[in-house]
């Protein structure tokens, strides 16, 4: 026989098995999504040694359904060349300045390809640890070198359990002639974001 006391339990207990509905994730912060997109952060500086124009960058190549960033490396001029996005235009850290707070972001992702393939370059972020108004993590987050396909892939670089208080120097990339030996590279960048949460 049904109670009054007994009814209220069957309610609570009802009421504590109804699912919970998930914490809305924190949209991604975008390095790059698409040319002249509100979403992009930060300013492309070239980090090239020696003068000449060993690193050309296009943030608005045609890609699959919108554009993407084309990076045209001559590794004949120098023995590298990099490309940095920056909280400022050629920020460093050295002193007082912007910086995002990416607190959280459980990821950096991007999506690659090269030109012809077999194409390897080395991602990078938070490089700027070391300066006194810089990353607050003091080491950077490193890829590694990475060989790219003709065709795009997503990649991932873990960021979990980083200090990314404090961010100026969200995304690096760079080639060598040691990796590439033929001297010339082009390669595709696109979709470019920190992936909160994870």
């Amino acid at each position: 026989m049904s109670t009054p006391r007994t009814r209220a339990l069957a309610l609570s207990l009802i009421a504590l098995a109804a699912p919970v509905p998930p914490a809305a994730a924190e949209p991604p912060v975008f390095v790059y999504r698409d040319a002249g997109s509100a979403d992009n952060q930060g300013s492309w500086t070239n980090v090239i040694p020696g003068a000449g124009e060993a690193l050309r960058v296009d943030l608005a190549t045609p890609a699959d359904g919108g554009t993407a960033v084309r990076l045209d490396f001559d590794l004949e001029r120098v023995r590298w060349a990099g490309i940095v996005v920056a909280s400022a235009p050629g920020y460093w850290g050295a002193e007082p300045g912007p910086g995002f707070d990416l607190a959280g972001a459980g990821a950096l992702v991007f999506r690659a390809r090269g030109q012809a393939g077999g194409e390897r370059i080395r991602v990078k972020a938070a490089v700027a640890g070391d300066q006194p108004f810089g990353d607050s993590d003091s080491l950077p987050l490193d890829a590694g070198w990475i060989k790219l396909g003709a065709e795009w892939q997503e990649y991932r670089i873990d960021a979990r359990g980083r200090d990314l208080s404090r961010v100026v120097t969200p995304f690096m990339v760079i080639a060598n002639d040691k990796h590439n030996p033929g001297g010339r590279i082009t390669v595709f960048l696109d979709d470019i974001r920190w992936e909160r949460g994870g």
